[in-house]
């Protein structure tokens, strides 16, 4: 589907620096408290199988929650990286509009260009609608182009970072 006018020029990334910020603070709150549960749990003074078994607890919960906390750095570095990506593919479609618009030409919500100036000249009329197709046929390009990508980036996404929350802490068997 080609995204209208409108819904191009309203375009923005943020969603995507926003969810590598909060993705890459909850990586490290997450490892962070994991980090200082295990340690905290290695300087206990507390002997025996039931101190040994909660000190390997902590280490293989630590173990899982660093897997993910990297997992959503991986999405934080795609999403900051993609959301570069996508805004210059965003800006050469407005790009395009400007130079249409400059060449005297209405860019309409559907992306169809139509010439503006009044001319008599079958020569030029001929010139004329034949610019008017060029335009549209690359402002439709590039909006089809980045419409493109950005579900590329999503799906992406969603297979690096979706299994973030099915975490799993295993029991670990007690002597």
């Amino acid at each position: 589907m080609i995204p209208t006018r409108s819904q191009i020029e309203s375009y923005t990334t943020d969603h995507l620096v926003d969810a590598a910020d909060y993705w890459g603070s909850l990586a490290d709150r997450w490892e962070d408290a994991h980090w200082q549960v295990r340690n905290e749990a290695h300087s206990l003074n507390w002997e025996g199988s039931a101190g040994d078994a909660m000190r390997a607890r902590t280490v293989a919960d630590y173990a899982v929650a660093a897997r993910r906390a990297d997992q959503l750095r991986n999405a934080a570095g795609i999403a900051r990286q993609k959301a570069g990506e996508l805004e210059r593919l965003h800006n050469r479609i407005l790009y395009a509009v400007g130079d249409a618009e400059e060449a005297g030409f209405a860019v309409g919500e559907d992306l169809s260009v139509n010439d503006i100036r009044a001319t008599m000249d079958p020569a030029e009329l001929i010139a004329r609608q034949l610019q008017a197709q060029a335009f549209a046929a690359d402002i439709r390009q590039r909006a089809i182009t980045l419409t493109g990508v950005d579900n590329d980036v999503a799906a992406s996404l969603t297979a690096i970072a979706g299994s973030v929350g099915d975490a799993v802490f295993t029991e670990l068997a007690v002597d």
